[in-house]
């Protein structure tokens, strides 16, 4: 249980982080600073790959623990069946990671209506952008992952 509350508190540190650098696009975008928008579209997809990666890990342990304890595979199912303090712990953690991807698409969001608006082709980067997927959080719906962005060349 402690590897997973470790790789829960990573993967926050690595969605704060996405969250950054989507607001850092978004300022480019709104100050018309294009030069760098090549460089901030590429810093953007190696957080969501780290994004990506502790969720992928998160998935496989909360299977791990769901299958020993005879339970379906979801956080919110080891969550209800863990003793404290994993059950706060993780339930904590559920909350904090499912308001941090609604503000990363959120500023995603913002960021492709400026870029849109202002005809940039990053505006189709921000849409091939991989979204972290809160399946398993408590009150989140299942969204479909996209394939890693592919940077345009002509950024």
């Amino acid at each position: 249980m402690q590897e997973l509350a470790d790789l829960l508190a990573r993967e926050h540190v690595q969605l704060e982080f996405l969250l950054f650098k989507t607001i850092e696009l978004h300022q480019l975008l709104r100050a018309g600073e294009t030069r760098f928008l090549r460089w901030a579209a590429s810093e953007l997809s190696r957080a969501a790959e780290r994004v990506r990666e502790c969720e992928e890990r998160r998935n496989e342990l909360v299977a791990q623990h769901c299958a020993a304890a005879g339970i379906p595979a979801a956080l919110t199912e080891l969550t209800e069946h863990a003793d404290e303090p994993w059950r706060t712990i993780f339930s904590d953690h559920s909350r904090d990671l499912a308001q941090l991807v609604i503000e990363v698409d959120s500023n995603r969001q913002a960021a492709r209506e400026i870029a849109i608006a202002s005809g940039h082709s990053i505006s189709a980067v921000l849409d091939q952008l991989y979204r972290p997927m809160a399946s398993s959080l408590p009150g989140q719906r299942r969204r479909t992952r996209l394939a890693p962005v592919v940077l345009p060349d002509s950024l």
